[in-house]
Order: C-alpha cells, then sequence, then structure tokens
C-alpha cells in the first residue's frame, strides 16, 4: 500500500492543504479537525510519525469538488458530454462513489451543499473536506481513477464547465463573496488572528445574551477579519460552537453567518486584521455588549436536566473525574485493567447485575508499568478485547533549536489536546485511565490547590464533552485523619473528583483488599467491595460476591486513630437503626431523611450500620437500594416498603 506520510506530503508539496484523519474513518483526528489543514511539512511529518496510518484529509478551501455518492447513481447517466465534461480529476470512493475535484473560480464562494444538485450529489467547497487516496475506510481503499489522477498543483486544476458553474450559482443560499483586496489562505496570518480572537471570544450560553455573542463572533469573521463566510461558518462549527451551552444547530449558525456577511457595519472591513486579541475582546466594537445583569446569573429555566449516565452504576460515572488511591502493593493498577477488560467486552461490574453494555474503548497512560511484560499479559489474563484498548505513547517533537526529532513525557498541562486526540481515534472511547496521576502533572506543584485545580478542570471539561469516564490513581499519604485527606497531594484531587474510592488491606486478612468510597457526590450508595489477586504467575482481580459493610475512615483507622463522633453517639445510632429496622429493610432515602430528624448525622450513621452489618441491597427500579439487617438480607424476608 502507498505510504501515507509520503502520499500526504506530495499533496502538500503541489498546493493542497492536508490533515490527519482517524485510521480506517472519515472524521478528523486532530481537535481542530479541518482548520488544522496545512502544507507545513513539518506539521505534516509530526503528525504521520505519530499515527502513520492516519487516512489523509484534504481541505476544499479554493476547490469545487462535485461528490456523486454510489455507483448506481443515475445523474448525467443519458448526458456522455456532460460526464466527460466531469471526467477531469476524479477519486473512487470505497462505496462505489466518485469525487470529481475542480480549482474554485475567482470570484464564487460556493459553500458545502447536500443533494441540492441532484439526490445523492453533493459539494465540497469552502470550509469542508474529502477523504483522499490511498485512505482506507471499512477495509477498502479510495483510489484514483486511471488517467484522471491529481498530479498537478492546485493552481493548474481545471475550472468546473460552465453548465456546472450555473448550477452552483443557481444553488438558494450560496454567498456572495464579500469585497476583499487579496484572497485569504487558511494558513495564513490573518486567519491565526482571527482564530486567537476568536478564542478570546465568550461562548454563547442561554439566557445570558448568548445571540448577540455568536453574531458578535460571526460579525467578527466576516466583517473584521474579512473570512469567506463559509470559511468563517466551518471556523465557528469547529472551534467556536463545542463551547456554547448549548451548541447551535448548523441553520442556526449559518444564518448568523449570513446576517453578519449582508447587514451594514459602522467600521470599514478588515478592521480586525492588525488587532491583538491577547489584549482581549471588546464586544462594545460590534454594539452588542451584554448587560450587566445578563453576565452574573443563569435562569434554570435555561437549563436542560440532565441524567447522570454511569460505568459503573452508583461509582463511577461517565463524563466525570474518578479517583482510586491505596498504598503500594495492594493492586490499584490491576483494579484499573479489570474496569479496562470489562469495558472492552461490554461485561457488567462487580455488585451491579444490570451494568452490562455495549463494548466500549479505552486510553490507558500507564508510566509504572511496561505494556509489553506487565499491562498486556495482565489484560489478557482478565480476557480484556485488546483491540478496544489503546495506550498513550511519548510526545514525539521536533526540536528546531537543534534540528532534530526528540521524545518527552506526556503532561496534562501541555498535552491535553494530545489525549482528545486519542480519544476520538478508540471507537467509542468510555473509559480513560492515568495510572499514576503525579506522573503526568509535570511542573504542576501537587500540593498547590490553585495549579492542581488549573490542571484538573480542563479534564473535567474533556470528560465531560466525550462522555468519557476518566479514572485517577494515587496513593496514601502517611497522615491521619479521614480517607478524604489520606489522598496524597492537594486536597483539590478529591474536591474535582465526583467519586474517590480508598484500597486497605483487611487486617484481619493479608490476601483480602477492601475497594471502600471515600466520596461519592453522584451514587446514592455507600457500600464498598472486597477482592483478592489470584492466579500465577500472573495475577487477575476476583471480586467478592457481597458488598462490605465498613466505611473508608474505619477501615483507615482500624482502631489507632479513630475517627468521628464519639462512641455513645455512634451506640445511639445503632440502637435506633435496630428499631426502625426491626419490622423489615426500608428504603436507604427514608433512613437518610428520618435520621436527620432525629439529630443523626450521616457518617455516625454509616459506622453505625457498618457495626451492625447492616447489609445494602437494589430492589427493583423504583424502590432502589434498601438497608436491611443481614438476617432479613439474606433470608429473604419481607421488606417493609410503601406500596
Amino acid at each position: 500500500m502507498q505510504d501515507f506520510l509520503t502520499t500526504a506530503l506530495d499533496y502538500a508539496d503541489r498546493g493542497y492543504m492536508v490533515f490527519p484523519c482517524v485510521p480506517g474513518e472519515k472524521k478528523p483526528l486532530t481537535s481542530r479537525g479541518l482548520l488544522d489543514a496545512t502544507t507545513d511539512a513539518g506539521q505534516i511529518e509530526a503528525w504521520w510519525t505519530q499515527y502513520p496510518n492516519a487516512n489523509i484529509g484534504i481541505a476544499t478551501t479554493g476547490l469545487i469538488v462535485i461528490d456523486i455518492d454510489g455507483a448506481d447513481n443515475s445523474w448525467l447517466a443519458d448526458d456522455v458530454e456532460k460526464q466527460t465534461d466531469l471526467a477531469q480529476v476524479v477519486s473512487l470512493t470505497p462505496n462505489g462513489g466518485r469525487h470529481h475535484i475542480f480549482r474554485r473560480p475567482e470570484g464564487k464562494n460556493w459553500r458545502n451543499t447536500a443533494s441540492k444538485i441532484a439526490p445523492k450529489v453533493d459539494t465540497r467547497a469552502n470550509g469542508g473536506y474529502i477523504v483522499a487516496p490511498p485512505s482506507v475506510v471499512n477495509g477498502k481503499p479510495y483510489r484514483w481513477a486511471p488517467g484522471m489522477e491529481l498530479t498537478m498543483p492546485a493552481g493548474e486544476l481545471p475550472e468546473p464547465p460552465a453548465w456546472l458553474v450555473e448550477i452552483l450559482d443557481g444553488i438558494r443560499g450560496n454567498l456572495q463573496s464579500p469585497t476583499c483586496s487579496t484572497p485569504l489562505s487558511p494558513s495564513g496570518d490573518s486567519e491565526k488572528r482571527a482564530l486567537a480572537y476568536l478564542d478570546a471570544m465568550p461562548p454563547a450560553i442561554s439566557g445570558q445574551g448568548g445571540h448577540n455573542v455568536t453574531y458578535a463572533a460571526a460579525t467578527m469573521l466576516v466583517h473584521g477579519f474579512e473570512i469567506p463566510p463559509e470559511q468563517a461558518l466551518a471556523m465557528l462549527m469547529e472551534h467556536y460552537n463545542p463551547r456554547c451551552e448549548p451548541p447551535w444547530s448548523d441553520k442556526d449558525l449559518r444564518h448568523k453567518v449570513q446576517d453578519a456577511a449582508t447587514k451594514p457595519h459602522d467600521r470599514p472591513k478588515g478592521w480586525l486584521r492588525n488587532s491583538d486579541p491577547s489584549q482581549g475582546v471588546d464586544l462594545s466594537q460590534f454594539n452588542i455588549a451584554p448587560k450587566q445583569d445578563e453576565q452574573i446569573i443563569t435562569w434554570l429555566k435555561d437549563v436542560t436536566p440532565q441524567p447522570i449516565t454511569w460505568l459503573w452504576p452508583t461509582r463511577i460515572a461517565r463524563g466525570k473525574l474518578t479517583v482510586i488511591a491505596g498504598n503500594p502493593g495492594l493492586g490499584k493498577s490491576f483494579i484499573t485493567l479489570d474496569l479496562a477488560a470489562r469495558v472492552s467486552r461490554g461485561d457488567g461490574f462487580p455488585c451491579a447485575p444490570l451494568s452490562a453494555s455495549a463494548p466500549g474503548g479505552v486510553v490507558i497512560l500507564s508510566a509504572e508499568d511496561d505494556l509489553a511484560d506487565t499491562i498486556r499479559p495482565r489484560l489478557d489474563k482478565a480476557g480484556a478485547d485488546v483491540t478496544r484498548i489503546a495506550a498513550m505513547n511519548t510526545i514525539k517533537e521536533f526540536d528546531k533549536k537543534n534540528n532534530r526529532w526528540g521524545y518527552r513525557s506526556f503532561t496534562l498541562s501541555e498535552d491535553l489536546p494530545k489525549l482528545e486526540t486519542a480519544i476520538r481515534m478508540v471507537r467509542d472511547c468510555s473509559l480513560v485511565i492515568i495510572d499514576p496521576i503525579s506522573a503526568y502533572l509535570g511542573s504542576t506543584d501537587s500540593h498547590n490547590n490553585s495549579e492542581v485545580r488549573g490542571v484538573l478542570a480542563p479534564l473535567s471539561d474533556l470528560a465531560a464533552r466525550h462522555k468519557v469516564a476518566v479514572v485517577v490513581v494515587s496513593h496514601l499519604n502517611k497522615g491521619q485523619g479521614d480517607a478524604i485527606n489520606r489522598v496524597m497531594g492537594s486536597l483539590a484531587f478529591v474536591a474535582a473528583a465526583r467519586a474517590a474510592y480508598v484500597i486497605i488491606k483487611d487486617s484481619n486478612n493479608p490476601l483480602r483488599r477492601m475497594f471502600l468510597p471515600a466520596k461519592n457526590n453522584l451514587g446514592v450508595d455507600d457500600t464498598g467491595l472486597a477482592y483478592q489477586l489470584v492466579g500465577k504467575p500472573i495475577s487477575y482481580v476476583q471480586w467478592e460476591d457481597l458488598p462490605v459493610n465498613v466505611s473508608a475512615d474505619d477501615a483507615l483507622s482500624d482502631g489507632k486513630n479513630p475517627v468521628g463522633r464519639p462512641p455513645d453517639d455512634r451506640q445511639e445510632a445503632e440502637e435506633w437503626l435496630l428499631d426502625i429496622l426491626k419490622t423489615g429493610g426500608k428504603p436507604a432515602t427514608e433512613i437518610m431523611s428520618e435520621s436527620y430528624k432525629v439529630g443523626i448525622s450521616r457518617a455516625t450513621l454509616r459506622r453505625a450500620k457498618a457495626n451492625l452489618g447492616i447489609l445494602t441491597m437494589k430492589v427493583g427500579f423504583e424502590t432502589g437500594w434498601v438497608w436491611a439487617l443481614p438476617e432479613d438480607a439474606h433470608e429473604g424476608a419481607h421488606l417493609s416498603l410503601p406500596q
């Protein structure tokens, strides 16, 4: 097969702007997609050196591509002359379709369309892209039609025939090209300034003047920087819209670009070309500065309620950060690889029989274990589908000062876009493992709350954006106190996480470990689990069937450093629990509500529950989690539940 890197460099050398797409797929590999398209050989070599099997995308800015879908498409079937007109530069797609590639005539600003010319006949123009040979999708390659290869420079491509120009001009919604002394190159300084300015623009937030702010962003691009409208639309969709809450539809954004391109403005075109976005954005330049009262509140009526999406029901949520901490040698990495194996197979999780789902992808960052002799064998032992699991590599960078390639470690403060790229590459990615997180902080002071928040906030945003569960591994410090304060480093690690678990050795059984919640902001279950590492020479996690009713605080103190309320309070709580459960199990939410009314804190209630051996069970979807005395839970005794 033709080398992807060599081909991408060849396209760029002829003036075609390229960017990598996910191997085997059509979607962009980089976070900015086609906006990253370039002819820079150094950047292209860096991309395809890191991702040698990435497909090749060609941005269609300055081009017009007629995309005919399917080998049996009937458009022009009876018009041999027009078929001949189109047979200039033609790429054959894996599904039997064709890309007819032309140079866009000067003064035309055609847009991307779908089935406007004829059924299943689309166009790709400014703000669009095509996947080019020798890219492969669904195991089949793109290839050039014999005698119609892309061999000429971009400036020498033929223009479309007159009859096709007439059709394209007649498509409703095609925007007229704005007056501009010189056409913009997407890799030029003007667009770089425009993108930097767009980064500084505040996102559109529902209920906070979002319409005006988005119109300002569109005006900034098409009027302030003279970006062609279709290119401005692509920039907004790729670089601005993901930050908006909620994101705009393609139709809404297109309408704003059209308004910005056609409505009069009191400033001359191009007035922002030499602006410095680092000095901030003055919305008053657009006469739409939001009112002060719009900046300080969000109306709850504009907030759409969203349910929690669980990876491991009630324990690990998707789109959130979860911490697993423990002393060395207790199996923290085994736990994360067990999670990875279960996700890759779509299996359920311990004590969650209804948690089986479709298989998902996993991205692993592991600084302490070797991929070949440790991680892969452990995944195989756990029964993982390793075709769905990828590990992040060290970062390869070109050192311009020394004129050579070099390698460095991945850091969350610098390389989060690369992690986002990895998530895009892994099909149906639902879990990211960072083990240990301390190895990926770079120069960040792990004991400085502000610095740690500065690293974790973007990581949390990434998790929410891609709906992936991010599980980070940490160690316990040698201090005293409750479980939350025992996680090593800044308290910001646990504060940023929506759930935190500690792994503790059972003092009564040196082979048994307990996986206990120190914090769970989203789930209602406060039980833990127990497991052992079994198997020789390669071990795996063997979970126990029933949950563990002991708190992380008590397990850590183990009688040496008691944590919590005095014993008399706990004893009163135990007596109260025995009384309320004497007629059978009750919903956990009801017990917590009633205990609050009688002055029993949640922490004291938890410890009383653990001392009594009270068990937690899931009873149907409506009732939810139920607390019951051991004899009721194991003997199937009646539960005193509301009818």
